[in-house]
């Protein structure tokens, strides 16, 4: 199938109109697909408490490696965006967005350190709903 044809154009046309297309053409830098590789504390990645104490005592660190799809770089911080295809209702919004919560996290943690800014705002675009979802800001 040619790509054109998995395009869903009415739910291309909502995000173009939407508020978060209007934030990406009036910046002056936008990164796009933007890889990263960064070193983080490793107690980020854990929920016991025990072990969480144990790993910043040592300082310990991890190489965590990502793509953002979206980072909006402004003059008094950076606004993440990225967008999700899965199927969402009203119903399991809020599940689904809690699924997301960790990566957004990463990307926010990764995006201060290497820009030395902060995160103004996080957001997930659930194309198929036509959803903007503000995670942090």
């Amino acid at each position: 199938a040619k790509l054109a044809d998995m395009v869903n154009m009415n739910q291309l046309k909502r995000f173009v109109r939407s508020d978060l297309m209007d934030k990406i053409r009036r910046s002056p830098m936008v990164r796009r697909e933007f890889r990263f590789n960064t070193r983080m504390p490793a107690e980020q990645f854990t929920a016991d408490e025990v072990f969480r104490e144990k790993l910043h005592a040592e300082g310990v660190k991890i190489t965590v490696q990502g793509v953002v799809d979206c980072a909006i770089i402004d003059d008094d911080g950076i606004t993440v965006i990225d967008f999700k295809s899965d199927h969402v209702t009203a119903l399991t919004l809020e599940s689904v967005t809690n699924r997301y919560r960790d990566q957004i996290c990463v990307y926010v943690n990764a995006l201060e350190e290497i820009y030395q800014k902060p995160i103004k705002a996080a957001y997930l675009y659930f194309f198929r709903m036509g959803k903007i979802v503000q995670i942090k800001g």
